[in-house]
């Protein structure tokens, strides 16, 4: 039997591809693409990202889910250097978003490497984007992992909102049943986050 929490996971994602069916027309407002950046098994990316979802505007804003673990995308060989089908993918869907949400998993102190692949696929399409970013471990980690992307992003010409960065601690025991942020500061560094977001937008 399903958990609670794996149910309302499953739920928010059908949920969310009948939402982009619904709002395809919807072109006046901006499209943000909510990146989720672990492939782990039990990964904890999921049922935050239904957590910050729940928090957006979304009478300002599109959004869409980019799963890398669904992109599966291969790690780049210098030798072959043309881009796979997923690839060219990932760097399509990056290009026609507005803005970025990246869910940034904490490994050694360190972030992903497979964010890290996934940012290196790109070469213009992330030109000029403002990326918000929302670091999660399951103990206590610093900003360390954040800060240490700016200057990655900066280096393909993406603008990280460098002064709204978020980082949620023990994240296996932020969120309730229902896949929501169980403290108050967590729910508000978030809102504060997607507030400077909807600023660099302009749609506040």
């Amino acid at each position: 039997m399903l958990s609670k929490k794996l149910f309302f996971v499953c739920a928010f994602f059908y949920a969310h591809a009948i939402a982009i069916d619904n709002n395809a027309s919807d072109s006046k407002k901006p499209t943000v693409l909510l990146v989720l950046g672990s492939v782990r098994e039990g990964r904890m990316a999921d049922p935050l990202a239904q957590a910050v979802h729940a928090l957006i505007d979304t009478s300002k804003i599109n959004v869409r889910i980019a799963d890398l673990k669904q992109y599966n995308l291969p790690f780049i060989n210098l030798e072959d250097p043309v881009r796979t089908e997923s690839m060219n993918q990932w760097a399509n869907d990056v290009k026609s978003a507005d803005a970025l949400i990246l869910l940034v998993p904490n490994y050694n102190n360190g972030y992903s490497a497979v964010l890290k692949n996934a940012i290196d696929v790109l070469n213009h399409e992330g030109h000029n984007k403002f990326v918000a970013l929302i670091g999660y471990a399951g103990g206590y980690v610093s900003e360390n992992p954040l800060k240490t992307l700016v200057p990655t992003l900066e280096s393909i010409g993406m603008r990280p909102l460098v002064n709204s960065l978020v980082v949620i601690q023990f994240i296996t025991s932020a969120l309730d049943e229902f896949n929501r942020f169980k403290k108050v500061e967590d729910r508000q560094t978030i809102e504060n986050l997607l507030r400077d977001l909807y600023n660099r937008l302009g749609v506040a």
